[in-house]
């Protein structure tokens, strides 16, 4: 009888106290058992993640003046084409870059795994230190909130206006209200898109389609702007004053590469230029024109000097790249049951 009572008490927790006096002394101990068990399975997990972001931050570097940096990254992709092969490059802070290359080259592989899109087969890159090859794809979109991108094809919400459009970029990574209402009109007033903000993008030319690109880009001012083919789809005189304005935006301080087939702005801008072939990198060059043999006529020959200087543009063979532009932000940490990160 006393045994089926012990056993009734285990198995539902009741019993009087004066009659199971064992099981309530095996409960107190159990209880604190599991607390001490609890307490030594916390500590174990705090120590494990110590340690694993401790080891994350050994592997990452110090990215001090160098904000991009491709270690030996090869592309290749499912199907066997080679994107890029063994390409090593570093890109400083402030700097402004052309990517040149014949179509195919590896220009696009390039802009696309800075944006994490693709994935290296091998090597690492580092951005701003931290090499994004091991990035998280939970982390992916806070990369990108310090990478302010501008494509060929405007990639504009049509059903939205230009304020919006702009705003979006805002929004998206938790901004006020008042903050985008302070921050909208002032970028669309750099880029000369004050009088537009209620327009559609169908409403806009090319150039000024381009214009609310960069403003989306560069409304949050990010660190890093990447350029993928901006004039490619625009006239001369409309392109250069897109390059103007991306100039004046690196002269900020923010670093800027742009992947280009304009031949003619890139002779004329002659900023550092890398050169890319069948994924190779064969052509690393300060104050370069478009191909090497450009390169070498002196600046004092092309016959624009006056114009450049009006326009901002051309050669500056001594000067370094700002370094006071803006930093790139740390990841926070993820919130539990919190809203999903903005891509």
């Amino acid at each position: 009888m006393e045994s089926r009572r012990l056993r009734i008490a285990i198995r539902f927790g009741k019993g009087n106290l004066a009659q199971t006096p064992v099981i309530c002394a095996w409960g107190a101990w159990a209880r604190v058992g599991l607390a001490l068990a609890a307490g030594i399975v916390s500590r174990l997990k705090k120590g494990v993640l110590m340690q694993a972001r401790h080891a994350e931050a050994q592997q990452d570097r110090d990215y001090g003046s160098a904000v991009v940096e491709f270690d030996d990254v090869t592309k290749v992709y499912d199907d066997g084409t080679v994107g890029l092969e063994n390409a090593t490059t570093s890109i400083r802070r402030g700097e402004f870059v052309f990517l040149v290359g014949p179509t195919g080259c590896g220009k696009s592989t390039f802009i696309r795994m800075l944006m994490k899109e693709f994935e290296a087969t091998r090597g690492h890159i580092f951005i701003a230190g931290r090499d994004i090859t091991r990035l998280k794809p939970d982390r992916v979109p806070y990369l990108r909130r310090n990478i302010g991108a501008v494509f060929q094809d405007f990639k504009l919400l049509s059903n939205r206006t230009v304020y919006d459009n702009v705003a979006y970029s805002l929004l998206v990574t938790g901004a006020s209200r008042a903050e985008v209402r302070e921050k909208v009109p002032h970028i669309l007033r750099l880029v000369g898109l004050s009088t537009k903000l209620h327009n559609f993008p169908d409403q806009l030319s090319g150039g000024e389609q381009q214009r609310v690109s960069i403003a989306r880009a560069f409304v949050n001012h990010p660190p890093l702007l990447i350029c993928d083919e901006p004039t490619g789809n625009l006239d001369p005189v409309t392109s250069l004053g897109i390059m103007q304005l991306i100039y004046r935006i690196n002269r900020t301080g923010t670093t800027v590469i742009v992947a280009t087939h304009d031949q003619g702005m890139v002779d004329r801008m002659r900023r550092r230029v890398i050169e890319l072939r069948d994924g190779h990198i064969v052509r690393d060059e300060q104050s370069a024109g478009y191909t090497s043999e450009f390169s070498a006529v002196p600046a004092t020959d092309l016959g624009f000097a006056e114009e450049d200087a009006e326009f901002g543009l051309g050669p500056e063979p001594d000067s370094e790249p700002p370094t006071n532009g803006p930093d790139f932000e740390p990841d926070p940490e993820p919130l539990a049951n919190g809203p999903e990160a903005p891509a």
